[in-house]
Parts: structure tokens; sequence; C-alpha cells
């Protein structure tokens, strides 16, 4: 009973935090994107 009441808890936190986890989650997503961008070019013009 205990653990299920947590359990509830924490999804009400999650919740409420969503919608700066999505946020967070996205900026990080477009920083590993820029770096395999910036490690592609470097390698590209390495290469030419």
């Amino acid at each position: 009973m205990w653990s299920q009441n947590s359990r509830k808890q924490k999804g009400k936190r999650g919740k409420n935090n969503s919608k700066r986890n999505t946020l967070l989650s996205f900026f990080l997503f477009s920083f590993l994107l820029l770096f395999f961008f910036l490690f592609f070019f470097s390698l590209f013009f390495a290469g030419a």
C-alpha cells in the first residue's frame, strides 16, 4: 500500500515536470545533433 502511494506521488511529480523534462531532452538532442554535424564536417574537410 505504501509503495502504491509513493508511485502515485512520483507519477504526479513526473506529470508536473514533464514539460521541463521534454524541453531539457530537446535541448540535449539538438546539442548532440550539432556536435555530430560539426564532427562530420570536420572529417569531410579533412578528407577533402
